[in-house]
């Protein structure tokens, strides 16, 4: 996530073709699937933004392959996950990972580093997104639990030595204040994860966390802060370049986005606290 999408996509096709003539045949299948959703997230077809299957990634080869290809099935589920909690569906994915496991791409795609780490994203941002917005006792006691260990998953990459995860630490640990109401270890949390995320590169996590950092602040009847963090989280998808996501967060919150609000958050920025 810390390339423009835009040059992922001509990369993907450049090589899938290379696959082919090579008869690299597992590597087109995992290729294209991934390429469908990158073309999804792009706004570069009229799929629906949450579907594996569509332009490019016929719903027969899917299956197919899905049957086949225990790599091809545990990464279409993962896929499935990422897409899920990139468009803001947080409680299916979070349902995902409670009738697959917290691990279930990493078992059928064992030793991929990348892999493991997408599947945390994931999986934990759902987990405790979909904990915070849930009322069901148990329901929220299962999303806590997933979301719990997979923040430990992080803190023992970063024991290990992980630099890639700062970020996600950051941000785990925002939710979790949150969940505590612990509301301003949760603001100043957030912001670190913002931080970190646009200082490194990271273009769609840095976008994710603003806009679940906005989503929290109008939870708690912050609008104008929210309008602010909302926009920045359009600017990094915009930099990105996930236009379909910007044109569903815009539909979204067209009030809080638009020119008047943005104004009026920004001359309140002075009075609140800043992590740059």
């Amino acid at each position: 996530t810390g390339f423009s999408l835009d040059l992922v996509i001509k990369d993907v096709e450049v090589y899938m073709p290379q696959m082919l003539e090579l008869n690299q045949i597992v590597a087109y299948h995992c290729t294209l699937g991934n390429y469908q959703w990158f073309m999804n997230l792009a706004g570069r077809t009229e799929t629906d933004p949450f579907s594996l299957v569509g332009d490019f990634l016929s719903i027969e080869d899917h299956k197919k392959w899905s049957i086949d290809d225990a790599m091809y099935e545990g990464l279409s589920r993962h896929w499935k996950c990422y897409l899920l909690t990139v468009f803001g569906e947080h409680h299916q994915c979070a349902d995902l990972a409670i009738e697959h496991g917290i691990s279930g791409a990493v078992k059928s795609n064992p030793g991929s580093f990348s892999i493991a780490m997408f599947e945390v994203f994931a999986k934990g941002i759902s987990s405790f997104v979909a904990a915070r917005a849930t009322s069901e006792r148990l329901k929220r006691r299962k999303y806590m639990k997933n979301a719990l260990a997979l923040r430990k998953r992080v803190r023992q990459w970063i024991e290990k030595g992980a630099r890639d995860v700062g970020h996600l630490n950051a941000f785990f640990d925002a939710e979790h204040k949150a969940l505590k109401g612990k509301h301003f270890s949760a603001i100043l949390n957030y912001q670190v994860a913002v931080t970190i995320a646009a200082r490194n590169g990271y273009l769609l996590d840095a976008g994710l966390f603003s806009e679940t950092f906005g989503e929290y602040l109008l939870s708690v009847d912050d609008k104008d802060e929210a309008s602010f963090r909302l926009q920045e989280a359009v600017k990094y998808y915009q930099d990105f370049g996930a236009r379909r996501k910007v044109a569903m967060l815009e539909e979204k919150h067209r009030k809080l986005l638009s020119p008047e609000s943005l104004e009026i958050s920004m001359k309140t920025e002075g009075s609140n606290i800043f992590i740059k």
